[in-house]
């Protein structure tokens, strides 16, 4: 194909110049690309000129280009199209509108791609392409078959450069050869195209943001809040039309002059004149602290409205706007209604002070005085009352009275109510409030003509509930006529149901003192327990006999099994005892003792477990017993082999149904107890003697334990010593702090009859009467083996002389005290005076306190 010549195929340069004026007063940018590529395709020999701008990229996953564009955040987008085909006639009848489409193949274009457009656009260098042969085409063309079939020779394009930015690229198909001079006045055309597409862009945001300044401006208006702005001075320059209405104020009142308003330099601008009298001088000194620091201000207070007459709460905010040198230029505030809210609080403090106050108290008449102060912050009303509900004789007690009523029978305090005359009684009935506007148009029951009386015109009864139960009412009564509205209806009814709640408290009173005794009861008893003198702190020795018994304690400790423990007297059965509570998973319930031999027999059974007042002569009172003391815990039968066969059977039956009736009463109890009993006896032979029973005896002796004696354990007898040593010395505070070889020889050898609580007391006494630091203990302390020469025990205790005069009481006073006085007042043990006697020594302990016989200066032993 052959070039045209130069005048044939030169663009109108001059209607190309009319073109760029008529780019320069176009406002929009889309009239600016349609006059950008119309212009140009109306010249000679144009086949298509196209504009394409630089934009974010927007559809990456469906270019066709997507794999050869290096960064896909930008590319050049096809923004305007125009072209003349040279088949007018099949372009209408196979593509209309085909050449001022944007949506084709080349709607996307990457940035310095392999397209010349895209280096057009990535580089800002233009491009002038001729295509001289079929080389040049297949080189430079992708579609050969539209470039030939519309006879393109040339191609042209110029970056739209703006200040230095490429705005995107014009590019020109022609049918001719582009000249020189004209792809350098298409250069002159490109900036003006590129001027005029900033100028419309530019137009365009001004619009925009006039528009957007106008709705704004429109919203802040029409918004159901207040806003405004101040001048840096303090003077209003905004206001919106809502503020006006509901404060009642007009612009010109809040826009006087700042010279005119502000005389003093520091009085309160006009727009805040709405305020409550009350707060103005605080909200004063606010605002203007906030504009002389420039930091702004927010405060709480009420304003008047004008639609209700009344004051409302609002907070009003207030933020400084400043310029690039941070210099306020004005501040912006809103102003919120918070009255619901500040409401809202006020019922929650009063709510919370009413529950304090219940909390605090029993409901007493008094009470109601607190309860009203404390609702007079939220509603108010001349006159309260509380009335409760009494079914047994179908009538209200009124329990208190608050207020200005005059004193009237029918308002006394502790006045009965009739249900079915007052207007209470129907509140009560239905179980829902009742307001009453007017009591002189709506007296109709006897306690509303009261009230007219005492001058009171509108009431407000609410039912106390209870568990869905009416148990009472509480009414306020106004000398406003239809004082109470649906909000102070609702709000009475949830101070209703605290009381409610109060009441329900005090009904269940009888019931918690009842349980609060019982625990005094158990702490008393637990008292008792600490006070008493254990016969140590804890297991002493290392003896594979202890230590084998210690072993056998730490595997029956985790269970619930009952223990049977056997030992003679003094060798530690309690102290085992107690190791095996402290180490079982009732540890932190009681362990609860009873000694069986020490407790007469008609007592025993009320012991364990308890009687009722009258049960018997001289039951005053209930007595909880030591069954229910230990449920959850471990009950310690010590001496058990002294109880009753009586008792043995129910003993047996609560270990069998863990269940048992107090005497004198038919109630069953239910308990948890783990059972440890102790005996100095051989139960065995008891068993065969009947003096114990045999399905008690199997049922305790679940886990048997054997405590070793202290003559079993000697070498335990050293440590024990040293540790009774310390033990009596700081109680009785002389520095004995060893114990002499002789004396430890003496101890070591000593056959120990009472076993350990023997050891304690000879350790004791050793204190008490040595005279130094160094435990000494000699024949007169400890107790030895006498000559064979001199009488047995036995044949001195039988050798007294008695009057014959005597009774036989003072007769077995004065055996029993020689025998005492001869064995050291030493009652169990192999030389005790049980043996001599030939008595048990529980038997004997009891005959020496019927007798009235004891040791002087100590107890029974």
């Amino acid at each position: 194909m052959l070039p045209c010549s130069i005048s044939a195929a030169a663009m109108n340069i001059a209607s190309l110049q009319k073109v760029a004026l008529a780019l320069a007063e176009s406002q929009t940018l889309d009239s600016v690309l349609q006059i950008i590529v119309r212009s140009l395709a109306a010249q000679s020999d144009v086949a298509l000129a196209r504009v394409w701008l630089k934009r974010p990229g927007d559809s990456c996953a469906m270019c066709s280009l997507k794999s050869s564009c290096p960064d896909q955040d930008v590319c050049l987008h096809l923004a305007a199209s125009a072209g003349n085909t040279l088949n007018p006639d099949l372009q209408e009848r196979t593509a209309p509108n085909s050449w001022t489409r944007i949506d084709g193949d080349y709607r996307r274009i990457p940035l310095n791609g392999r397209l010349e457009i895209g280096h057009i656009g990535g580089t800002g260098r233009p491009a002038l392409i001729q295509f001289q042969n079929e080389a040049g085409k297949k080189e430079w063309i992708n579609e050969r078959e539209w470039v030939e079939a519309q006879r393109v020779s040339s191609f042209a394009g110029q970056p739209l450069v703006f200040k230095g930015e490429i705005l995107g690229v014009l590019g020109l198909f022609n049918r001719a050869h582009i000249t020189d001079e004209e792809f350098a006045w298409l250069r002159t055309f490109a900036d003006s195209a590129a001027l005029a597409i900033a100028n419309a862009r530019a137009s365009e945001k001004n619009r925009e943001t006039v528009e957007d300044l106008h709705l704004q401006i429109e919203v802040l208006q029409n918004i159901p809040a207040t806003a405004w702005t101040v001048t840096s001075n303090g003077q209003l320059d905004f206001v919106n039309r809502f503020y006006l209405d509901v404060m009642g104020q007009t612009l010109d009142t809040c826009s006087i002059p700042f010279d005119t308003w502000n005389e003093s330099g520091s009085d309160l601008p006009p727009f805040l004149s709405s305020l409550h009298p009350d707060h103005k001088e605080r909200v004063r000194k606010i605002f203007w602290e906030g504009i002389r620091s420039g930091q702004g201000w927010m405060f709480e207070a009420p304003f008047l409205h004008r639609s209700d007459g009344k004051y409302h709460w609002h907070i009003d905010r207030a933020v400084p706007l400043r310029d690039k040198q941070g210099n306020v230029i004005r501040f912006v505030g809103t102003c919120a209604d918070i009255n619901d809210l500040k409401q809202a609080e006020r019922k929650n403090k009063t709510l919370l002070d009413i529950s304090n106050l219940m909390v605090a108290n029993l409901l007493e008449p008094a009470l109601l005085t607190s309860i009203c102060d404390a609702l007079r912050q939220t509603v108010q009303f001349d006159a309260a009352g509380l009335a409760l509900y009494l079914p047994e004789k179908d009538a209200f007690r009124r329990l208190a009275i608050s207020g200005e009523l005059v004193p009237d029978l029918f308002l006394r305090p502790g006045q009965k109510l009739d249900r079915k005359e007052t207007r209470i009684g129907l509140v009560f009935d239905q179980r829902r409030p009742v307001v009453v506007h007017d009591l002189k148009q709506e007296k109709t029951y006897t306690d509303d003509l009261v009230l007219a009386a005492a001058g009171m015109r509108s009431r407000c009864i609410v039912p106390l509930i209870s568990q869905g139960n009416s148990i009472g009412v509480l009414g306020l009564s106004s000398k406003i006529v239809g004082f109470y509205g649906e909000a102070d209806t609702e709000f009475i009814a949830e101070v209703a149901n605290q009381i409610a709640l109060a009441v329900e408290n005090m009904k269940a009173y009888e019931e918690i003192a009842d349980l609060k005794a019982r625990l005094e009861r158990e702490n008393t008893y637990f008292q008792e327990e600490i006070r008493k003198e254990h016969n140590f702190e804890e297991i002493i020795g290392n003896s594979p006999e202890l230590l084998k018994l210690l072993d056998k304690v730490q595997s029956a400790a985790p269970t619930d099994a009952n223990v049977l423990i056997f030992g003679e007297t003094g060798s530690g059965k309690e102290l085992i005892a107690r190791a095996i509570h402290g180490r079982s998973n009732r540890k932190g319930r009681p362990l609860v003792k009873v000694n069986c031999a020490a407790m007469p027999a008609g007592l025993v059974e009320s012991e364990l477990f308890g009687h009722v007042k009258g049960a018997f002569t001289g039951a005053s009172q209930n007595r909880v017993g030591r069954f229910e003391l230990a449920n959850g815990g471990t009950l310690f039968l010590d001496e058990i082999g002294e109880m009753p066969l009586e008792t043995q059977v129910k003993l047996l039956r609560v270990l069998q149904e863990r269940q048992f009736e107090p005497v004198g009463s038919n109630r069953t109890i239910k308990v948890d107890v783990r059972v440890i009993a102790a005996t100095n006896r051989d139960l065995k032979k008891a068993v065969q003697a009947g003096q114990f029973r045999s399905d008690l005896y199997y049922r305790l002796n679940v886990i048997p334990l054997h405590v070793p004696t202290l003559r079993e354990r000697r070498s335990d007898i050293p440590e024990m010593a040293m540790f009774f040593l310390e033990q009596s010395s700081k109680r009785i505070g002389k520095p004995a702090q060893a114990v002499s070889r002789d004396t430890m020889k003496l101890l070591v050898d000593y056959p120990w009859p009472g076993n350990i609580r023997e050891l304690q007391n000879i350790i004791e006494r050793g204190v008490v009467l040595s005279k130094g630091p160094v435990l000494n203990l000699g024949p007169d302390l400890l107790p030895v083996e006498e000559e064979s020469d001199k009488p047995t025990m036995s044949e001195q205790a039988s050798t007294f002389e008695f009057d014959s005069s005597a009774s036989l009481e003072d007769v077995e006073r004065q055996h029993i005290l020689q025998v005492l006085k001869k064995t050291g007042w030493l009652i169990s043990g192999p030389n005790g005076a049980a043996v001599i006697l030939k008595l048990h020594p529980n038997t004997l302990r009891s005959r020496m306190s019927k007798l009235d016989i004891r040791r002087p200066g100590h107890d029974i032993s």
